[in-house]
């Protein structure tokens, strides 16, 4: 066979080869499967999606731990062995050395008990140095303690006191109710003493009946005044101006130094004298050392705010004194 036939026959079986390739694939497709119908009417198979596979959740976080806050009211401890805290505990640690007198017991309460006293004794000490030189503190600026000063300045008091006195009885007199009482017949004498001043006495009795030795015999009978006055103890003295204003002194029996300062403190409370012309009848060699008239609770509020425990109203002791002094010299 030449090679002319050779390649045709090798053609020739390639192309039956692939043409029964061809038509069996043409079969399966179209020939058939045509009672399936044009394509566009076939239904296809939707996609499988793929479900992921569900991961368990975590488990929830523990929550943090809340901060713990102390109460706003509650009072930090006391420092141990401070003024405080011995005020707190020295009773607990006596109890314990009573209840349970061991050796240990008792001596540690009186160990504490011996700081006390040293605490107490230290701060004498220091009180002596603080007040030595300051007059605002050393009581010697207001009244001596020397017998012989303190009895001149009694003497200057006595003075003024009686000069005061004489110038109160210008203007006021005295209202005196009594009954038949011993109390009020134990008055009587006193009342009359205050006539050397030159004070009018009103003697007004309550059952219409004279003191026992008649030492009023112009006296009244009571028409009302007692109960107007409210008068529940006799005897019973008052402080009478020239339009008519009662000052009560007291209800009850009465001294005659207890009197004259009552008699004055009535007619310093109501103006009828100066306040300088009453400090005139205190027995001290001065009154003009007091705090009161240079500290104010207004004025401190500032350093307060600035310096000092808004809740308290606690200042540092040297801030304090250091205000202190400024205000004293009127700073």
């Amino acid at each position: 066979m030449n090679l002319g036939k050779v390649s045709l026959l090798v053609f020739s079986t390639l192309f039956l080869a692939s043409g029964n390739s061809v038509a069996n694939e043409a079969d399966n497709r179209w020939l058939n499967r045509k009672a399936e119908g044009w394509f566009w009417y076939e239904k296809f198979a939707e996609p499988i999606e793929e479900v992921e596979e569900e991961k368990p959740l975590p488990p929830p976080a523990a929550p943090a731990p809340a901060e713990v806050k102390p109460p706003h009211n509650v009072t930090p401890p006391k420092a141990p062995f401070s003024s405080a805290w011995l005020r707190e505990n020295l009773k607990a640690y006596m109890d314990a050395a009573i209840d349970n007198p061991t050796v240990e017991n008792v001596r540690t309460f009186l160990y504490l008990q011996r700081l006390s006293l040293d605490k107490a004794e230290d701060f004498a000490s220091a009180s002596e140095m603080a007040v030595q030189g300051d007059p605002y503190l050393d009581e010697l600026t207001r009244r001596p303690s020397s017998t012989f000063a303190t009895q001149k300045l009694d003497y200057v008091a006595g003075q003024e006191r009686t000069k005061l006195l004489e110038k109160v009885a210008q203007s006021a007199g005295i209202f005196f109710f009594y009954d038949d009482s011993e109390l009020s017949e134990v008055q009587v004498p006193i009342i009359k003493a205050l006539e050397r001043y030159g004070f009018a006495i009103v003697a007004v009795s309550i059952n219409g009946k004279p003191t026992k030795n008649n030492e009023f015999p112009d006296y009244k009978t009571d028409s009302g005044h007692s109960q107007l006055l409210d008068i529940k103890t006799y005897p019973s003295t008052f402080l009478v101006s020239a339009d008519g204003k009662f000052e009560p002194m007291g209800q009850g029996v009465m001294a005659l130094p207890e009197m004259v300062q009552r008699l004055l403190i009535a007619a310093s409370r109501n103006n009828w004298i100066t306040a300088e012309e009453y400090n005139k009848t205190k027995p001290l060699a001065n009154t003009e050392t007091s705090l009161t008239p240079h500290l104010q609770s207004t004025d401190v509020q500032e350093l307060i705010k600035s310096q000092g425990n808004s809740e308290t109203g606690f200042i540092d002791p040297s801030i304090l004194h250091q205000y202190i002094r400024s205000k004293i010299k009127g700073q």
